[in-house]
C-alpha cells in the first residue's frame, strides 16, 4: 500500500509540475487574445459608426451594428473563446488534482496510522 500511495503521489507531482509550467502562458495568451479582440470590436464599432449612410435609408440599429461588428472580428472572438476554454480546462484540472493530491495524503495518513497501531 504505502508504494502504491508513493506512486500516486509523483504521478500527481509530475502532473501539477506540467499545469504549473504552462499555466502562466496559457493564461497570457487568453488575456492578450481577449485584449486583441476588445480592440478588434472597437475598431469595427467605430468603422461602422463613422460610415455614411446612404441617402433615402435608416442608420443600422444597436442590434445590427453588433451583429456586423461580430461579424467583422469572427475569427479573434473564436481565438479568444478557444484561450479562454483552454484556461479554464487548466483551472478545472488543476482543482481536480488538487482533490486527488488531498484524497492520497489522507490515505497516507490512515495507513500510517493502521501501522503505528499494528506495531
Amino acid at each position: 500500500m504505502p508504494q502504491q500511495i508513493e506512486k500516486e503521489l509523483c504521478e500527481i507531482e509530475a502532473a501539477l509540475y506540467q499545469i504549473e509550467s504552462g499555466y502562466a502562458a496559457v493564461a497570457r495568451d487568453a488575456a492578450q487574445k481577449r485584449f486583441d479582440l476588445e480592440i478588434a470590436r472597437a475598431e469595427a464599432f467605430d468603422e461602422i459608426k463613422h460610415r455614411a449612410v446612404p441617402e433615402g435609408k435608416k442608420p443600422p440599429t444597436v442590434a445590427a451594428i453588433e451583429a456586423e461588428v461580430d461579424l467583422m472580428t469572427k475569427d479573434k472572438l473564436e481565438a479568444s473563446r478557444f484561450a479562454t476554454a483552454e484556461l479554464e480546462i487548466l483551472k478545472v484540472t488543476l482543482d481536480s488534482l488538487q482533490s486527488r493530491l488531498s484524497s492520497i495524503q489522507t490515505r497516507s495518513k490512515m495507513t500510517q496510522m493502521e501501522m503505528a497501531l499494528a506495531r
